[in-house]
């Protein structure tokens, strides 16, 4: 009599532990249906357009990974007529075709260089669907990224010159394009260059030229009869020079004679492949494409 009534006693108990986990379960499933995926999918184009039917909170985006243009390192660029997107991943040079080309890619949509600053509006690369969620990748800390520029209307008019006309062996051929007194500003001047090259730099000794480390190289425009070494560079538009020497295109843009040596002698000579190497030149601005790169 006594057990009995024991059982009778925990039944309640036992129904209404029963009760509770059947609540607290059904609480998870709604929890688990809850889960919102935080990629939007959408076209690459609408994405970087910044289309109104295109919005994400955390402006993070699901694409198909398109063809690359141009890749070096963690940076590559995707065209789209004549457009150009940044692309940020890792080792998106060596292993984008393999890893992330036509896959669905989850990417957030940046607006500034992190490690630079520079406000070049990219993609950062964040994951890979696999089944239903996006497997992240290994982030990338450090990138550089060219800085876009809108051209002014006094930057569009520039004057124009052909660099080409300039002579080691006739410093006249250089004074009209450098500063008239000491601490001026040196005068701006559209051209195109067909040869620049980036070589083990010329100051260096022999030896170094010989055994050059990733910091001994540097930009040099090599035309006819003058070289002269660029100067002021900016941290992305390495990168873009790359490009276009890939691409076999020209260099066209905005360009300052910064310095020319007084001496012949100096002008005139050679340093491994490097001949007359004379003077110092800064590039303001270059276009690729239809879009205008910050040179310095």
């Amino acid at each position: 009599m006594f057990a009995a009534t024991s059982v009778l006693r925990r039944a309640p108990l036992l129904l209404t532990a029963m009760v509770l986990i059947a609540i607290l379960a059904g609480l998870a499933g709604c929890s688990k249906e809850k889960e919102v995926d935080p990629y939007l999918s959408a076209p690459l184009g609408a994405v970087m357009a910044g289309a109104d039917t295109v919005r994400s909170a955390d402006f993070l985006f699901e694409i198909t990974g398109p063809p690359l243009y141009f890749a070096r390192g963690d940076v590559a660029i995707v065209k789209e007529g004549n457009q150009m997107h940044f692309l940020v991943g890792p080792a998106l040079q060596s292993d984008y075709a393999g890893k992330y080309q036509g896959q669905r890619l989850g990417v957030q949509k940046r607006f500034t260089d992190r490690a630079t600053g520079t406000t070049t509006t990219h993609l950062f690369l964040m994951g890979v669907r696999q089944g239903g969620a996006i497997a992240r990748v290994d982030s990338v800390a450090n990138y550089a990224l060219p800085s876009v520029l809108k051209l002014t209307k006094q930057q569009i008019e520039t004057p124009g010159t052909n660099l080409n006309d300039m002579n080691a062996r006739l410093f006249p051929t250089f004074q009209t394009l450098l500063p008239a007194n000491a601490g001026d500003r040196a005068p701006e001047v559209q051209s195109m260059v067909e040869r620049f090259v980036y070589v083990p730099r010329h100051d260096l000794s022999e030896t170094q030229r010989a055994n050059p480390k990733p910091g001994d190289y540097g930009w040099y425009i090599v035309l006819d009869n003058a070289t002269l070494r660029v100067v002021d560079l900016d941290p992305g538009a390495s990168y873009m020079l790359e490009l276009l020497k890939e691409k076999n295109l020209p260099l066209v843009g905005s360009f300052s004679l910064i310095s020319v040596s007084d001496s012949i002698l100096e002008r005139t000579k050679s340093y491994g492949t490097l001949r007359n190497v004379c003077g110092t030149i800064r590039i303001n601005w270059f276009k690729v494409a239809n879009t205008a790169i910050r040179g310095s």
